[in-house]
């Protein structure tokens, strides 16, 4: 298996020529990330970007919600109810523009005293079968707080749901400071092959933002399990083009090796 590696749009400099922009970085592959500031009401962004994605022709494409002030997992049940429909809007958009997948998210923006995980189970569950009803499967990615940091529980969360994970590999990193994210991050893909639709590539976080690859030896025994996963779609989750390029090449140097050992 050989992974499409995507850069997040967050490297561009806009929704024009985004096709011409990636390509120039060396990318054939974008995860677009739709906000609050553009979705829904910013209607001149969202024609400019759907003209551009027109001209992209056949360019690989997924979807990033950032919602943060929306949370279907609420101890609200009115609020956790109006945030699944306004993701279940979401997805009504992304199937407008012919999209396949949506990364979404429990617990962005919201303390995990004021998250409920079976109200979250059942509202991914619906958010996910109104997402197949319109040709668009919905992944649900880790965060480094509380509750899907914990890989137990992000697991637990998956199979009651039923939905693709998007595994972030930054955030176990920063969530688990002692040392031992490495050996969580390969035990989960060992259990969960098959299942994990994404991963988000990226040393760590820190206050400043994502942290760039290091380096092929700290990185490669998780590029492996992710391969072993079956896991086919690599974003550079990186927010500058400098960052997302050290990173590209950490991961053009992983392919190159297990080219080269293939070969032998």
């Amino acid at each position: 298996m050989k992974p499409v590696v995507a850069a997040c749009s967050a490297i561009l400099p806009g929704e024009e020529d985004f096709r011409l922009h990636l390509e120039n970085a060396g990318f054939g592959a974008v995860e677009w990330t739709f906000s609050e500031s553009v979705y829904p009401d910013d209607t001149a962004r969202i024609e400019r970007f759907a003209a551009a994605l027109r001209e992209a022709g056949e360019l690989p494409v997924r979807y990033h919600a950032k919602f943060p002030t929306y949370e279907l997992g609420h101890r609200d049940a009115e609020f956790a109810g109006k945030s699944l429909e306004f993701l279940k809007g979401f997805v009504d958009f992304i199937s407008t523009l012919r999209g396949s997948f949506i990364t979404a998210h429990f617990g962005l923006g919201f303390d995990e005293r004021e998250l409920d995980v079976p109200t979250a189970c059942t509202n991914l569950r619906e958010l996910a079968r109104h997402g197949r009803e319109k040709g668009v499967t919905v992944c649900l990615e880790n965060l480094f707080t509380r509750p899907t940091a914990d890989l137990g529980v992000f697991e637990k969360i998956l199979e009651e749901t039923g939905m693709p994970g998007v595994l972030d590999i930054g955030h176990v990193r920063t969530y688990c400071d002692d040392g031992s994210a490495d050996r969580k991050i390969i035990d989960f893909l060992r259990k969960m092959k098959g299942k994990i639709a994404g991963a988000h590539l990226y040393q760590d976080e820190i206050n400043s933002g994502h942290k760039p690859l290091a380096s092929l030896d700290s990185n490669k025994e998780v590029l492996e399990a992710l391969i072993e996963a079956d896991c086919s779609w690599w974003v550079a989750e990186l927010h500058k083009l400098e960052y997302a390029l050290k990173s590209k090449a950490v991961i053009d140097e992983f392919a190159a090796l297990r080219s080269k050992t293939a070969g032998k």
